[in-house]
């Protein structure tokens, strides 16, 4: 899934997305299948991401748990990136003999409780002691995408018209840059659109 030591601007992009995006719930587990005996296997099922509550028998998806395909593993999503928990962790968990227990057991520690709330509580920037620096980060991010954005399209427009990107000398005369030119007239027509 990710290394032992997740980097600060790794955790913080996987704060902003959430764990849907490395579930892998719908993958194929086959390379977890180990065989207790003629007629029963043992390994990851898409049961373990839901738990049926008790009461009313309704499916409560676990949007916590999360399959390593390169590791056949199972991991906590919360755990991974907010503490230093081995077991669904660092090293993920691969016991498929006894893992609804230790899923169960994961899911009502207090380690797991604590990465959940610690999540949530960075993903909430209002809540954050640096929730200034992180509104400016995020604008500068967007800033440099329009830019990234914007120049991609002078390129395609100059590049589909097979015009010059810089400038060309002719027959005495200088003709502009067509590349700067542009760039500048689509900055100056998008600026309301950015902000």
């Amino acid at each position: 899934m990710w290394a032992d030591r997740i980097p600060d601007n790794v955790r913080e992009y996987w704060i902003t997305k959430d764990s849907s995006h490395c579930q892998f719930k719908f993958h194929d587990f086959s390379a977890t299948e180990t065989y207790a005996g003629e007629k029963s296997s043992r390994g990851c099922r898409k049961e373990y991401f839901y738990r049926k509550q008790d009461k009313t028998g309704q499916l409560i998806e676990r949007d916590w748990l999360c399959y390593s395909p390169s590791q056949a593993k199972l991991f906590c999503f919360y755990c991974k990136l907010m503490t230093d928990a081995e077991q669904f962790g660092k090293t993920g968990c691969a016991d498929w003999r006894h893992i609804t227990m230790l899923i169960s057991r994961h899911e009502s520690s207090n380690s797991h409780k604590d990465a959940v709330v610690t999540f949530r509580l960075r993903k909430c920037i209002q809540e954050r002691v640096d929730a200034t620096l992180a509104k400016q980060v995020t604008a500068q991010q967007n800033y440099w995408y329009s830019v990234l954005e914007r120049t991609s399209e002078v390129i395609r427009f100059l590049s589909k018209r097979g015009l010059a990107f810089r400038r060309a000398w002719g027959l005495g005369q200088i003709l502009p840059r067509a590349f700067l030119s542009l760039n500048s007239a689509l900055a100056v027509m998008l600026q309301p659109l950015m902000k």
